[in-house]
């Protein structure tokens, strides 16, 4: 047997095929790509937006747990900010106690229970409880968003503990 005659049987891969599946796999590679990248870029700005939505909702949702047992309510205005004030019974412990709904300068909105920080949000524009009809009272809050979008919440309550003043 000639040593020579085992090189033209062709068992193994040449450098040509290594070659062109390293070229085809960049091919594919830089097409998807792009492809994988803006899905990810899809859902940052998605995720931003639902939790600014599901903020929104959240400090509703905490409000309102508290503000429906509430047993008294007041609004004052102290260095031009919308301070929100309601005794209530707490549903976890029973104990009766205070909580502050805060307009603060910085467009943010803090909801407290005996001045311990529950909940905030930024970006408010308008936060109101209209008790026009006592004991239904109206939430209503105005959010805007980062690209410009406004956020709108609003909530009706039934405060069956709050004695109207006739």
């Amino acid at each position: 047997m000639n040593k020579n005659n085992c090189f033209f049987y062709n068992k193994g891969i040449t450098i040509i095929e290594i070659l062109i599946t390293v070229m085809i796999l960049g091919v594919v590679f830089s097409v998807a790509s792009p492809m994988i990248i803006q899905t990810f870029n899809i859902f940052d700005k998605s995720s931003i937006r639902i939790t600014q939505n599901r903020l929104a909702d959240l400090m509703l949702e905490d409000i309102s747990t508290h503000f429906k047992s509430a047993m008294s309510y007041n609004e004052k205005k102290i260095n031009g900010l919308n301070i929100y004030e309601f005794e209530a019974y707490s549903p976890q412990s029973g104990n009766q106690k205070t909580y502050k709904i805060i307009e603060t300068a910085n467009s943010e909105l803090e909801f407290r229970e005996n001045g311990n920080l529950i909940r905030r949000i930024e970006n408010v524009e308008k936060f109101k409880i209209n008790n026009d009809n006592p004991p239904i009272y109206f939430l209503e809050l105005k959010i805007n968003k980062e690209n410009g979008e406004k956020l709108e919440k609003q909530i009706s309550l039934y405060a069956r503990n709050i004695t109207s003043e006739d």
